[in-house]
C-alpha cells in the first residue's frame, strides 16, 4: 500500500478551528419521488429564485447553491475509514474496537437518518490503535491550528496506518486519540476541507475530507463527529465563532439549540430544511419558494422522511431569504420544540458568524417553533399557524399583517417562592395581536401595576405564610391585554 503527501497550496480555502468548552463544537477548514407541494393557494415563484448562487468561505464550506465541489458525495454509498492512533506519551488504554463502539455507530446512524436514507455510510471497526512517531507536544496540533498544522498530524496518522489499512476506497477517513491524552491541546476536534492541491495521496487515492477526533465533549462525541463529517460534505457552522461573549448562551446566539451544525448539545439537533436542501437530501419538489403575498401551505416535519413540502421561501431583497419549517418531537429532535419555526438565511455572511439566525425573543435566547394558533409578524411578513395534523402543520401568510390589536392572555403563568420572596414567570401570549409585545405589567393584589421587560418578575418583603395574588398582562403598540391571576401562599 503506497502513500505519499501532496504540498500545500497557497491560499487554500481552510478555516481556523473554532471551540468552546460550554457552548459549541469546534472545526478547522482550511431518488425523486413525487411530492405534495404548498396548497393550491400558494403563489410559487421559480424555485431557483431561492438558490442564491453565493459562496462566503472560498468555496470550501457554504450555505448557498451549488455545494463546494471538493466536499464527498451526499448521495450513495460513502466510505469512511476510520484511523485509531495514540502517541509515545499518550498511551491508548481502551481497545479500539470498544471505544470505536461508544460514538461512531451513533454519528453514522445520525448522519444517514438526517439524509432520510439517502446516504449509505460504510464503515469498518478497528482492530488495534496505530502508534505516531511523535509525542502529544511535538504536534502543533490545538485549537485555531492552521490547515498546514492540522495536516502534520494528518499526515502521520495516515501513513502509520497505510500499510495494513486500505485506503483507495476511502472517501472520508476519521483520526481518532485515545482519551488517554492529557495535553491540552488535544481538547479540540476538528474537519479538514482540502482541495485537489491540498490533502494526503495514499493508495492511489487523494484524501481531501477527514475529520480528527480529539478529547473534547465526551458525552455528546457521536453528535460532535457527526457537525465534523458535515463539514466534509459542504456545511457551515451556525454558532458564534468570533465573540465577545458575556455567557456561554452567546455561543449560540444566532441559531439557539438549532442543527446539530450550531450547538452539538442542544435539544433540537435536526438541520435545518435549508441545510438538507443544500445537501441535495430535500429536493428541489419538496421546497417552494414564494411571493409575498396571502396564500396559504402545509410544511411536514423536516425529521419525518417522506415526499411532501419540506420548506418555504421568501426572498427579502439581497441575498437574504426568510424560510419556514415544521419541527416535531422526532429524530435529533426527540426533546425539543414543536410548530413552525422562521428563520433568515443569508449565503454571503460566512461561517461561524450567522449565515441563518433564527429570531430573537429575548437575547441571546431565540423563539421556538409556533404552535396551532400562534399568529405574529416576522420580517414584516405575517405568519399564523391554523392548524396540525401528524406531522403536518398548514400555516398562513399575510403580505400585509392585520391590524395591530392588543395582546391575548399570557401563558404558562406560574408562582415560587423562597424566604419571603416571590418569584413569577409567564410565557410570550399565542395572540401578540400582530405587533411586538413591548412590555409586561404584573402588580400583588389590587396594587399598582409595575413594569417588566422580561417574562418573570420577583416580589421581596411579602409576609411569609400568607396568600398572595399576582396577576400579569402584556402590552404592545395597540394597547394593553388581559390580565391573568395566580394566586399560592408565601414561604
Amino acid at each position: 500500500m503506497s502513500f505519499a503527501t501532496r504540498g500545500i497550496a497557497i491560499g487554500v480555502a481552510m478555516l481556523s478551528a473554532f471551540a468552546s468548552t460550554s457552548a459549541f463544537a469546534s472545526t478547522s477548514v482550511s431518488a425523486s419521488t413525487s411530492v405534495s407541494a404548498a396548497s393550491p393557494s400558494a403563489s410559487n415563484r421559480p424555485v431557483d429564485d431561492c438558490k442564491p448562487r453565493i459562496t462566503a468561505n472560498s468555496n470550501s464550506v457554504e450555505i448557498g447553491f451549488a455545494r463546494p465541489p471538493s466536499r464527498a458525495r451526499t448521495r450513495g454509498s460513502v466510505v469512511l475509514t476510520p484511523v485509531f492512533v495514540d502517541f509515545p506519551d499518550a498511551r491508548a488504554g481502551t481497545p479500539a474496537g470498544s471505544y470505536y463502539d461508544t460514538f461512531v455507530p451513533e454519528a453514522v446512524r445520525a448522519l444517514e437518518s438526517l439524509s432520510y436514507g439517502r446516504l449509505d455510510i460504510v464503515s469498518t471497526r478497528p482492530s488495534t490503535w496505530f502508534r505516531m512517531p511523535r509525542s502529544t507536544t511535538d504536534y502543533p496540533y490545538r485549537r485555531g491550528m492552521s490547515g498546514a498544522d492540522h495536516l502534520d498530524l494528518i499526515r502521520d496518522a495516515i501513513q502509520v496506518a497505510d500499510p495494513t489499512t486500505d485506503f483507495a476506497r476511502t472517501d472520508l477517513y476519521l483520526v481518532v486519540m485515545p482519551p488517554q491524552v492529557s495535553n491540552r491541546n488535544f481538547e479540540t476536534s476538528a474537519a479538514i476541507m482540502g482541495t485537489s492541491a491540498f490533502g494526503v495521496l495514499a493508495d492511489g487515492n487523494f484524501l481531501m475530507n477527514g475529520v480528527t477526533v480529539g478529547t473534547d465533549w465526551p458525552f455528546v462525541r457521536s453528535k460532535v463527529v457527526a457537525h465534523e463529517l458535515l463539514h466534509s460534505l459542504g456545511l457551515v457552522d451556525l454558532y458564534d465563532g468570533y465573540g465577545p461573549w458575556t455567557s456561554p448562551a452567546d455561543g449560540n446566539r444566532y441559531v439557539g439549540p438549532y442543527s446539530v451544525m450550531g450547538n452539538v448539545s442542544g435539544v433540537a439537533s435536526e438541520l435545518f430544511a435549508w441545510e438538507r436542501w443544500v445537501l441535495s437530501w430535500i429536493d428541489d419538489t419538496q421546497a417552494v419558494c414564494l411571493g409575498r403575498e396571502d396564500q396559504e401551505l402545509t410544511l411536514e416535519s423536516v425529521a419525518v422522511a417522506s415526499s411532501r413540502t419540506k420548506i418555504a421561501a421568501i426572498p427579502l431583497g439581497g441575498s437574504r431569504f426568510l424560510a419556514l419549517e415544521a419541527r416535531t418531537r422526532e429524530g435529533l429532535d426527540r426533546s425539543g420544540y414543536e410548530g413552525v419555526l422562521p428563520y433568515v438565511v443569508d449565503p454571503s455572511i460566512s461561517t461561524a458568524r450567522g449565515p441563518i439566525r433564527v429570531p430573537p425573543s429575548s437575547p441571546p435566547l431565540v423563539v421556538q417553533p409556533f404552535p396551532v394558533g400562534k399568529a405574529t409578524v416576522v420580517e414584516g411578513l405575517g405568519v399564523e399557524v391554523l392548524s396540525r395534523q401528524g406531522s403536518a402543520f398548514t400555516i398562513r401568510l399575510y403580505a400585509s399583517p392585520p391590524r395591530p390589536t392588543p395582546p391575548g392572555d399570557v401563558l404558562d403563568l406560574r408562582l415560587s417562592s423562597r424566604l419571603g420572596t416571590v418569584t413569577a414567570s409567564w410565557q410570550e401570549p399565542l395572540k401578540t395581536g400582530w405587533t411586538a409585545i413591548s412590555h409586561y405589567e404584573y402588580r400583588v393584589g389590587t396594587g399598582a401595576w409595575t413594569s417588566a421587560a422580561l417574562t418573570q418578575a420577583s416580589i421581596k418583603g411579602l409576609r411569609r405564610g400568607s396568600r398572595v395574588t399576582l396577576e400579569v398582562r402584556a402590552v404592545n403598540a395597540a394597547g394593553t391585554g388581559p390580565a391573568k391571576a395566580v394566586s399560592g401562599i408565601v414561604r
